[in-house]
């Protein structure tokens, strides 16, 4: 099992839809900040908008998560003895 499903690595923003982009700019630059900080990839702003637009199946007033996994390394660090 690899560390990103063992230990939850990774980064969600959980968005209000309406239907419009007002307020999702500011979602998106959140989570790309933290993205960079943990050296997770992440989407060009088109794609997470069109990931949201799909999700939301076309309809508004709706609350979507958007998540980003990290690259999922099979390294576990030593456990300290003593």
């Amino acid at each position: 099992m690899n560390r990103t499903l063992l230990f939850g690595e990774g980064l969600f923003e959980t968005i209000r839809w309406t239907g419009e982009s007002r307020k999702v700019r500011l979602h998106y630059q959140r989570l790309s900040r933290s993205a960079a900080f943990f050296e997770i990839p992440c989407p060009p702003y088109e794609e997470f908008l069109k990931a949201l637009k799909t999700a939301s199946g076309g309809k508004i007033n709706v609350c979507l998560r958007f998540s980003l996994l990290s690259s999922g390394s099979d390294h576990f660090a030593e456990a300290p003895s003593g």
